[in-house]
């Protein structure tokens, strides 16, 4: 097993800046445990390269700006790069993201509550599948 790289956390300045971007439809996030692993490595394409063991345990999304994309599949665009998010800056920036785009609707807002739980989730069955325990995840 290698060294898992740590995921630093994002400054107010860097979580501004990213809702703005996610606000302004220029950045393409994905939340972690709501995104299966063959969906990330299609739009992250990346990610096809990355063991397991090498992800980062405390990336809660993936995000990329759209700029960095040339290609689409199934209507959604196709990077080769990618940038990880620490999981404890995921309600911090989809909550500020909340409050400055524009046409956001009550059913689509951020439940940070149910985010937890999904978290907490998500990150048992991580840690079940580095052990070797079978988890149901499929990769």
């Amino acid at each position: 097993m290698t060294d898992r790289p740590e995921l630093p956390r994002l400054t107010d300045t860097e979580v501004q800046v990213l809702a703005i971007a996610m606000a302004a439809n220029t950045v393409l996030v994905r939340i972690v445990p709501y995104t299966d692993i063959a969906e990330l490595r299609r739009i992250f394409m990346i990610l096809a390269l990355v063991e397991v063991d090498q992800f980062p345990l405390e990336a809660g999304a993936v995000y990329e700006y759209v700029s960095a994309s040339s290609m689409a599949v199934n209507g959604l665009p196709a990077f080769m790069s990618c940038k990880t998010l620490h999981h404890a800056d995921v309600p911090l920036v989809i909550g500020r993201w909340e409050q400055i785009a524009p046409n956001i609707e009550d059913g689509e807002r951020f439940d940070a509550d149910k985010w937890a739980a999904d978290w907490d989730t998500w990150s048992t069955k991580v840690a079940e599948l580095r052990a070797g325990e079978p988890a149901g995840v499929d990769s």
